[in-house]
């Protein structure tokens, strides 16, 4: 029973959670416990941006860090244990960063402290640490900035007192406390469950206000309006001379750059495949793309399957033969039953590639690498 006294800041307290419950109900986003996966796909995607733009990732120590954390969140959060599969996101993610599957499996399994969750306390410090760019770019003394960094510090003192609670270290544990140093003292101890329900409310007012702000930044001005506006005209235009119609099988894609044959992973990926057949499952063959993979590779033949050709992998399984010298599963661009053409890789003994990134040469090649 509650005093009467206590009545009022009891309904407060449970509206207050209620409210929060709404709000997570009702989000376009998904809450900061379930960024995980997200946070790995953009990773990927840095990656990729790199590798388009002629970049060795491994020069990039921040983007290594990011990797490394953000697959230790993911795996984290993933039921393990010996001889359990992975889902493809973390098949790729840990061959990326050399991680063991089974990293701090154990620890996760025997301590059960409330206060120590670590998969939630590396998502958070990873989602926060994602908004300082986009603060940043509002200004180092805007308030938004200031919380972030306010968020940032909190969590990384929160994810350090869970390992150390664990007796876990990270993958990249001294760079990690290396990077660590500029956000000056941390606190030392974990966060307990209001102090990190707080932290989260927070973070979710800070997401809210950067979307209202990109929305805002892309909403055209009244002044845009009026120059868009054709002026108003009392002569009658010509008709249009009639053009033949065309009915193209695939909308034109963008123009492909110069094949990069000076990259050296490249030049690498050439050498193990020029003259030799490679099977490519996602996305849409288009033809520009189909044959810069062909020149910058050297192949003499790229079997492309598209997405829409077939319901599950297991039934390309012809399309795979002994001549195949690698099969690449672009994982972004296909479904979730296409992954069977693995097994049927892995049954004729064909090496086969996990790929979570576009389906440019420089990353093609330099996931086959």
């Amino acid at each position: 029973m509650l005093q009467r006294q206590e009545r009022d800041l009891a309904y407060l307290q449970a509206l207050g959670m209620l409210r929060r419950m709404h709000h997570l109900q009702l989000a376009d986003l998904p809450g900061v416990e379930h960024e995980g996966e997200r946070l790995l796909w953009e990773t990927f995607d840095h990656l990729d941006r790199h590798l388009v733009d002629g970049v060795d990732p491994h020069q990039d120590q921040a983007l290594r860090l990011r990797l490394m954390l953000s697959t230790c969140a993911h795996l984290a959060q993933t039921s393990r244990a010996p001889g359990m599969g992975l889902s493809p996101i973390l098949q790729m993610a840990t061959t990326l960063t050399g991680i063991d599957p089974l990293w701090g499996w154990k620890e996760f399994l025997l301590h059960r402290n409330p206060n120590t969750h670590l998969d939630h306390a590396l998502t958070q410090f990873v989602a926060a640490l994602d908004f300082l760019p986009r603060t940043r770019a509002l200004g180092l003394d805007t308030p938004d900035h200031q919380m972030a960094l306010f968020l940032v510090r909190e969590f990384a003192g929160h994810l350090r007192a869970c390992l150390r609670a664990l007796n876990l270290r990270l993958p990249l544990h001294q760079e990690f406390e290396d990077s660590l140093r500029s956000l000056g003292p941390l606190r030392a101890s974990p966060q307990t469950p209001q102090e990190n329900e707080n932290a989260v409310y927070l973070w979710f007012q800070i997401r809210d206000r950067l979307q209202q702000h990109a929305s805002t930044e892309e909403q055209p001005t009244p002044a845009e309006h009026e120059e868009a506006a054709p002026a108003p005209t009392s002569v009658t235009p010509p008709a249009p001379e009639p053009t033949p119609e065309t009915s193209p099988a695939l909308p034109s894609p963008k123009p492909q750059p110069a094949a990069p044959l000076h990259l050296q992973h490249v030049q690498e990926a050439r050498a193990l495949l020029e003259g030799r057949a490679l099977t490519l499952i996602g996305g849409v063959p288009y033809p520009a793309h189909h044959q810069a993979l062909v020149d910058a590779l050297g192949l003499a033949r790229l079997d492309w399957i598209g997405s829409a050709e077939y319901d599950h992998g297991t039934h390309a399984h012809s399309r795979v033969t002994d001549q195949t010298a690698v099969v690449i599963l672009a994982i972004r661009w296909m479904g979730h039953a296409h992954n069977g053409l693995r097994d049927v890789a892995r049954a004729k003994g064909v090496p086969y590639v996990m790929h979570p990134g576009g389906l440019n040469p420089s990353s093609v090649a330099w996931q086959i690498l």
